[in-house]
Order: structure tokens, then C-alpha cells, then sequence
């Protein structure tokens, strides 16, 4: 995670807050690789806000994806 994320306490938020969004996303199948990078403010954003804009972004990936 960037420093530009913010503090080492912030940017811990922002992790333990993808890191769970990312397993409660989990596919099955587990044939997907998706990376996910924090953006400035990622830690300023309220979970419920996180966690839409993740499950947005992932759900196209798979989109993506599967389209190939």
C-alpha cells in the first residue's frame, strides 16, 4: 500500500478493510487474479463507500473476463 494512502495507522485501515471486502468477493471457480490499489483517501471513505466502489470494480473484471 502507498504512502500516499496516508499514515502507516491509515493505511492499515484501508488494507484490513480490502483485505476482508476481497473474501467476502472470493469466486469459487478461483480462476481470477485481480489486484486492487488503494487510492489517496482510501482510508478516509466509510466502509459501506469501499466496499460498493470494490464490489463495482470487481464485478466488471469478471465482466471483463469472462467476455474474453
Amino acid at each position: 500500500m502507498s504512502k500516499a494512502v496516508g499514515i502507516a495507522v491509515k493505511r492499515n485501515l484501508a488494507k484490513r478493510r480490502m483485505r476482508e471486502i476481497a473474501h467476502e468477493l472470493r469466486r469459487a471457480d478461483g480462476n481470477l487474479d485481480i489486484v486492487v490499489r488503494a487510492l489517496p483517501g482510501a482510508a478516509e471513505i466509510s466502509w459501506d463507500e469501499i466496499h460498493s466502489q470494490v464490489s463495482s470494480a470487481f464485478a466488471s473484471a469478471v465482466r471483463k473476463a469472462e467476455a474474453r
